[in-house]
This record gives C-alpha cells, structure tokens and sequence, in this order.
C-alpha cells in the first residue's frame, strides 16, 4: 500500500462536484490488464471538465489533459505514450506509478440527464460553503494520516518515530556520550582508481583493552592520492569508547587497495547526536544481518567470528541443481574452537529444512526431547552430510626485484626482501574463494613497498605446469594458498656495466642534418631504449640480443651493436669487445652510455 496526503483544493472541488451533479473519484489502478480505463457507457462526460489525480514517484499529483491523458470517443482514458515504444510515456507526458490507484472526476453534459438539486458553486454560496468546510476536515486528516504512514517506515521516519522503528532491530540512536574522531585510511603509493570505503566500516585498536570504532559516512580514496580521512563513532558508550592517537589500526574487514588505517588524533566527546540518515543506515546495516535463513545472514554470522573476513566464505545455492541444500566454504586457517563455533553458528543461521554441506566440523547438538524423556539414541551429530574437500589450490611463485639503490648492506636486501613477501602475501590472502588471481595486483602491491624500483613476478598453480606472468584462473569453491617454501626472491643488485657503439643508417631529414647533432640525438634515444628494454634483465647479453631489441625506427637503423662490460661489485672490466654474458639471478645489465656512429662501408 502507498499512501500521500491530497491537497485540500482536491477534496474541495470533489466534494462541490458531486453535491452539484458532477461525477468524482471514479477509481482505478494503473496496471496493464485493467486498460482501457473505462468512465462510462450511457454518462455523457463534459471532456474539458475530466480532471485525473494520483501518485507519482510516490507523491500526490495532478495530470494534465494536455500533456499526460486524453479521453477517447468510446469513453475511455487513454495515457499519452512515446511515438516509437507504447509501453513508456511520451517524452513530455507524466503517468502513474505502476500499480498504484487513481482517480478521475468529470461534470456531465448540462440537459443531458436531470437537473440535481443543488446548482450554485459560486464562492460564498451555502453549497460552496459547505464542501469546503468538509474539505478542509478531510485535508487536515488526510495530512494527519500521512504522518502517520511515515512514521512506520524506516526511509521517511525521522526523530522520535525514527527511534522506535529502528529499535525493532536493536538499534538506538548515539548521542554525545559517543566519542567522535576520524580515522585516516592511507596507502604507501598513489591510489590506482576511486577506492570507496562504506560507511560502517569497522576499526578496533590493536592492544587490549579493545576498542571498536565505525565510520558514519562513506569516504572515496581518489584516484592520485594516498589518503583519506573518515568521521568515526565510537559503539561504546562513555569513557570507555575513547581511544587515544594512533591506537585504531585493525579493520574488521580488510579494504583492497588500502595498506593501513589509524587515527591522528585521540576520539573525544563533542557533537551532536547521531542524525537521522546516519541513524537509518546504521539500521539498514543492522537489519541485513539480524535476520536469519539468508545467505548474508550466514556470511554476518560468520563474519563476527576472528579470523574469518567476508572473502574467506563462499556460500553457493542452485535450487535447480541440488533443491535443499546449501554449499558452504570457509577458506580461513581456524583453531578446532573457532571451528566449532562457526558450525555452530551455521546451524543456527540455517533455514529450517535446509542441509548444509560445508568444510567445518559439524557440532553435537542434543536431539529434542519427547514429553521430557530424551528420544532414542540420544544426542548425536547433527546431520550435516559430507564435508568439502579440495579446498586450496596451491601456489608458487619467484620475485624478481630491482632495488631502487644498487648499494644496499645486506641488513637492508634482508628487510626489503621481507617487506617484498610481506606486500605479495597480504595481496594473494585478499584473494576471495573461486575468484582469479590477478597478476597485476600482485605487481602493484610489491611495487609499493619502499625501496623497490622494478619486479617481475613468475608464478603458477602446484601442479606441475611452468609460472608465468599471466593471471591464474582458480577452480570454483578453491582459493589460492602460499605454502612455507612455495616462494622464492630474488633481489638484483650486481650491476654489470655496458659501453656499448651502434652503428646506425640514418634515413630522411635525419641523414640531410647536421651529422654530429643527429648522431648525438640518435646516441640518446638508443641509450632510452635499451634501459626501458633492460629492465627485465635477460638471461645472456650478446651483441645479437641487444641489436633485437632495437627495432627500426623513422629516422634511423642500427646495422651493428658492439660493447665492452665491466661488472662493478666484483671490480673486474672486461677488455675484449662483445664477450657473452651469463647473467645470474642477482645481476643487472646497466647502460652506461652508448656511441652512435655512421654505418661503415665495406670496402672490396
């Protein structure tokens, strides 16, 4: 049922309207199987006079004959539609929200029936006078019973009424004994694309005693920044739910993209009291996961258990498939406690007469007892089924970094390496259960740690086929899993110095310049290419590789690459030109400068 005060003027003209013989609030509802809309047979309508009200985008309103309805000859309503599809209205006409009730009112034609008895609508008559003295009764009412239908509804209840709905789901307003703050969201480098985090997201501190803060307004990392700051609550009330500076660090639930959040400054008192929209989706929230015999009822419940994040459950349904049952998937490392009680908690969550087959150990439950004396057997295991199996799919992987410093103590490759695995673990432990594992997201979360300048990352499912640097498409109801030893890095570091001498042809306008500035732009832009191409180090320098990774271009060709080396860390110059380098997993080929000279003419 949809409810909207009617102005006082509507009643007032249906009332006149019908004390002076006219016809009003004929009633229909706007749904296709009711059309057409039907005024009358034998009633001859006055079709200036038809006037039609009702509800539009939830509002009361009154349609226009010019733009909105017309009235056909057989004497019927007809809504004005689009030249091109007559399902939708025309650009510029209003109709009905679908399904809802509206009502038309019309005068007949004067001499076409009998006169009624009363005729005088002229302001200040008794007729006049009456309808619309009923009329404003009716409008105050009406008005009265709007109020009343907001009141009941969570989206347009505010203040005092808002209270009591939402304390339906346990919710009560917040006020100023609520310590406030903000807590800044940042990342170690800029954000790639727009990251949101929602409002209710949940920060505790890190040390005891355990204070739990949410935030009361959805915040959006900007693509560029590093950082963002959002307004917290927090949920206990008084000087326990003060926390002091740089103690909320711990999101509930992990955010992709952000490395770390904390709080500048201590929580304290101050402000008003939680607002109405505040309240409302605090409520919204609420109700999403107090209910049960849902799937997000299930995953909420699972959800308030440690050690088990939103990513880490998978509950999958197909009525079609296997009516009756629901499959579910925790992919979290559990203590046997933690296990236990998330059995427990699926089998309370659980729609009656559902069976749930999952990976957790099923719970012993008492069976009901029968006019106070236990049934046979006695307690026993709930009738879960199976249990999952195959749950991991395990991964390996080697990292390659570039530091961004080549003079490194072994302390500092000790630490970068660690922070390298650190940044690559998180990344793949975000990775949901069925979703793929998405290479470049691996890149980006070890490109941000300090101190690293490149990497490449290999890597691939255990199962005997080679890593590469693709993503990995992973079973469904699997998730990735990095085993002890199943990663292996690699920091380069040992920088092999190249002299290297092109001989080129250049082409066009480059060949007509002046010899010695063309040469010197085409040395510079060689010397570009070869460090871009570099980066990734091959596994042996020879004059023929690096002559392939100089592909013609529009102004020149290099006919010829030739070298000499000299490896830094080892102190050792190689004098003889062009010997082939074996480059090993820790050394990096590093252009030292380049000399482009003319091709040489060979001479018979």
């Amino acid at each position: 049922m949809s409810f909207a005060a009617e102005p006082y003027a509507v009643f007032a003209d249906d009332l006149l309207a019908n004390l002076t013989g006219g016809v009003s609030r004929l009633r229909f509802r706007f749904v296709e199987d009711q059309q057409p809309f039907q005024l009358g047979v034998d009633v001859p309508i006055q079709a200036d006079t038809v006037r039609v009200h009702g509800l539009l985008d939830g509002e009361f309103h009154r349609f226009s004959a010019e733009t909105d309805f017309f009235l056909d000859t057989d004497g019927s309503l007809g809504w004005r539609p689009d030249a091109t599809d007559p399902t939708i209205p025309a650009a510029t006409a209003a109709w009905p929200d679908p399904g809802s009730e509206f009502w038309v009112s019309y005068d007949r034609i004067p001499g076409a029936a009998s006169a009624p008895l009363l005729t005088d609508r002229n302001p200040g008559s008794v007729t006049r006078t009456l309808a619309e003295a009923f009329a404003l009764e009716f409008a105050v009412t009406s008005h009265q019973l709007d109020a009343i239908y907001k009141a009941a509804h969570l989206e347009t209840a505010e203040g005092r009424d808002l209270d009591h709905v939402v304390a339906l789901v346990g919710v009560e307003r917040r006020g100023q004994t609520h310590a406030r703050g903000e807590i800044a969201f940042r990342r170690t480098t800029p954000a790639p694309a727009d990251i949101t985090i929602p409002a209710g997201t949940l920060v505790s501190t890190a040390e005891p005693p355990v204070i739990t803060v949410e935030t009361t307004e959805t915040v959006t990392l900007r693509r560029g920044d590093i950082s963002v700051a959002a307004p917290v609550r927090a949920q206990e009330e008084g000087p326990a739910g003060i926390a002091p500076a740089a103690s909320l660090s711990v999101v509930h639930r992990p955010i992709l993209g952000v490395d770390e959040a904390s709080n500048p400054t201590p929580t304290t008192f101050g402000g008003g009291a939680e607002s109405d929209g505040e309240l409302r989706a605090r409520a919204r929230r609420a109700l999403a996961g107090s209910g049960r015999s849902t799937v997000e009822a299930i995953k909420s419940a699972l959800a308030s258990l440690e050690g088990v994040r939103e990513q880490d459950i998978l509950v999958e349904e197909d009525h079609l498939a296997f009516p009756g049952i629901v499959k579910l998937k925790v992919a979290s490392e559990l203590s046997d406690d933690v296990a236990l009680a998330a059995s427990l908690l699926v089998e309370e969550n659980r729609p009656a007469g559902v069976r749930v087959i999952h990976n957790l150990p099923a719970p012993i439950v008492p069976v009901p007892a029968v006019g106070g004396e236990a049934g046979g057997g006695g307690p026993g295991v709930a009738p879960e089924g199976p249990i999952i199996d195959d749950l991991w799919l395990p991964i390996i992987a080697t990292i390659t970094v570039t530091p961004s410093s080549s003079d490194l103590t072994a302390t500092q490759r000790q630490k970068l390496a660690v922070a390298t695995e650190d940044a690559f673990r998180s990344a793949l432990d975000l990775v949901g259960i069925g979703e793929p594992i998405i290479y470049n997201r691996l890149v980006g979360a070890v490109m941000g740690v300090e101190g690293v300048y490149d990497v490449v990352i290999d890597m691939g499912a255990d199962n005997g086929s080679p890593p590469a640097r693709t993503n990995i498409p992973v079973p469904e109801g699997t998730r990735p899993r990095l085993d002890d030893g199943a990663l292996t890095i690699t920091l380069r570091g040992a920088l092999v110095a190249l002299d290297v001498t092109a001989e080129v042809e250049l082409f066009d306008l480059a060949a007509t310049a002046d010899a010695a500035g063309s040469m010197a732009a085409v040395s510079a832009d060689i010397a570009a290419r070869l460090t871009e191409a570099l980066q990734v180090a091959p596994d042996t320098v020879t004059p023929a590789v690096l002559l392939g990774l100089l592909p013609e271009t529009d102004d020149y060709r290099v006919e010829k690459v030739t070298y000499t080396a000299e490896f830094l860390e080892e102190g050792l110059r190689v004098e003889l030109d062009d010997v082939t380098i074996d480059l090993t997993a820790d050394q990096q080929p590093w252009v030292r400068g380049v000399t482009a000279i003319p091709e040489q003419v060979q001479t018979s």
